[in-house]
């Protein structure tokens, strides 16, 4: 097992590739859904996929390269159970759709209305101040 990742640059060509390709899908998913790219929970969510996915990847690399070069495979494969391509195919469904989900729900694009918690949380004093002084 050799610890660097540069003894298998194929891999790590391909590695960096597939990476880079699955977060611009999922960044169409996510923006595409919603409709529009100000949607900072969105930039948080691959930007937090980016820097678990690069790292991750470099670090089984020089660890597992065998384990690497399996994930980056495809989904299905030859000689895999029928319930483990059923259980994939569900999974990968399951999370677009939850992905389709929250780009569709403008309260997650948006976020909830803090500007009208100041408001409420003065009218709730006023009413307190005006109950308890009564």
């Amino acid at each position: 097992m050799d610890p660097s990742p540069q003894a298998h640059p194929g891999l790590m060509r391909k590695f960096i590739r597939r990476t880079t390709i699955s977060l611009l899908l999922l960044g169409v998913v996510l923006f595409g859904s919603a409709g529009t790219l100000r949607w900072q929970a969105a930039w948080v969510y691959l930007a937090f996929a980016a820097a678990i996915s690069f790292p991750g990847g470099f670090w089984l690399a020089g660890h597992d390269p065998g384990l690497l070069k399996e994930r980056l495979g495809s989904l299905i494969q030859r000689g895999q159970k029928g319930w483990d391509k059923l259980l994939m195919v569900v999974m990968l469904t399951l999370w677009l759709s939850w992905l389709v989900l929250m780009g569709s729900m403008p309260s997650a694009i948006i976020g909830p209305t803090f500007r009208s918690m100041p408001r409420l949380s003065a009218s709730s004093c006023s009413a307190l101040a005006v109950t308890s002084s009564g």
